[in-house]
């Protein structure tokens, strides 16, 4: 308003703890079905109406294995709990071209995922960054050269 009150009374909103997760081991994957990419944490939101801000920055990599691939795609994604779980976003990286130059042709790439979750408990909950190859042709790396991938949970008053 005009003379300085809020319309609307502030509540919820504030951020109630924050949980960072790292990792510097390389993972490789040729697998179709996600695999873990040795990025996690865990976060116990103190109550049900909690929202929880997933921020993860995956350094990755994909390299083709066969001289006549076509396919140098992969996909990481968000889970909540491990890759089993539920998905909560997906980022596609890489190209479809012609046949591929040369065998072990790559290309590094920076994964960033984020994301709002309500997991509607207070219980313990886990978040986990997973990687997967479009085709046995193509090598998908996490925290590829062992470069730092890192996981943020921040919990949000949700009242």
């Amino acid at each position: 308003k005009a003379d300085g009150t809020p319309v609307v009374s502030a509540g919820g909103g504030k951020v109630l703890q924050v949980v960072v997760g790292n990792s510097t081991t390389q993972t490789f994957s040729t697998s179709t079905s996600y695999a873990t990419a040795n990025l996690s944490a865990s976060i116990t939101p103190s109550a049900e109406s909690s929202l929880i801000f997933i921020q993860a920055h995956c350094p990755g990599q994909s390299r083709v294995n066969a001289a006549a691939a076509t396919n140098q795609v992969g996909y990481y994604a968000l889970f909540r709990g491990d890759v089993a779980g539920t998905m909560l976003k997906e980022c596609r990286i890489g190209s479809q071209t012609d046949p591929m130059p040369a065998n072990n042709e790559q290309h590094d790439h920076s994964v960033s995922l984020t994301d709002l979750d309500s997991p509607s408990t207070a219980s313990a909950q886990t978040y986990t960054v997973g990687f997967k190859s479009i085709s046995a042709n193509c090598t998908i790396a996490a925290q590829s050269d062992s470069d730092e991938g890192t996981i943020i949970l921040m919990e949000i008053d949700g009242t």
